[in-house]
């Protein structure tokens, strides 16, 4: 756990970086609302503040693109691996009238194999759904799956939801793994599954889990440079 809170405070340090650049105009971020579209930086800077996520800025660029990218298609948005609501929230800013199902067992990593995963048992246990509950408390259309998945999934089966996007914050590689076996058959053409830390060093079970993926199914898997993130497009 130290390395943890080792790494949570030099990403707390790099965002603080960067928001006094942001204040102070040593670096402007607003030409990227003119390529991308109004409300970018006001989306992001929404959710940069705080220890709610452990993506870096550029990381939340893509998931505010992808997630306007996809709003034209019919279909549900989830994110597997919520921790304590950022990155759902910067999906909810822009998912429009689409539903938010977000799946988390809000009790840190339970099942981890030492095998391949560097992470531990217990890692991430300061997440609650409650507190998760309250801050996003002013959007509707999200549904709260609490526990392991996909055991938690069975409200998606019965309702037989399909997926325009899927956002995989989840560092292990069983977890990758059971997300690229249950959501592909139910994205729709032109979805997309969106993952963190496909090429981190401390995740190597995500990269596993996706080069499986694309073996098994022919499917092509973008990384996206200047970031730890992969995608999918079906």
């Amino acid at each position: 756990m130290s390395g943890l809170s080792f790494k949570k405070r030099i990403i707390k340090a790099a965002r603080l970086f960067v928001l006094r650049k942001l204040k102070f105009g040593i670096v402007d971020y607003r030409n990227i609302n003119m390529v991308n579209g109004p409300g970018l930086l006001e989306d992001v800077m929404q959710v940069y503040k705080g220890d709610r996520f452990l993506q870096g800025i550029e990381e939340l660029y893509n998931i505010h693109n992808i997630v306007r990218a996809t709003g034209h298609l019919k279909g549900a948005i989830a994110e597997v691996g919520v921790y304590k609501g950022g990155t759902a929230k910067l999906i909810a800013l822009g998912k429009g009238a689409r539903e938010l199902h977000l799946f988390d067992s809000f009790e840190g990593m339970i099942k981890v194999s030492g095998s391949t995963d560097r992470h531990a048992k217990g890692d991430f246990a300061d997440s609650r759904i409650e507190d998760v509950k309250r801050y996003l408390s002013g959007f509707e259309g999200i549904y709260f799956h609490k526990g392991w998945f996909p055991e938690t999934a069975s409200p998606v089966l019965e309702m037989k939801i399909s997926f325009s996007l899927v956002h995989l914050d989840v560092d292990l590689y069983q977890s990758t793994k059971d997300a690229l076996e249950f959501f592909p058959p139910r994205m729709v053409p032109g979805g997309v599954i969106l993952s963190h830390d496909y090429n981190s060093v401390s995740c190597p079970g995500v990269k596993k889990a996706f080069d499986e993926f694309s073996s098994r199914t022919g499917k092509t898997v973008f990384e996206l440079g200047g970031t730890s993130q992969c995608m999918v497009v079906f």
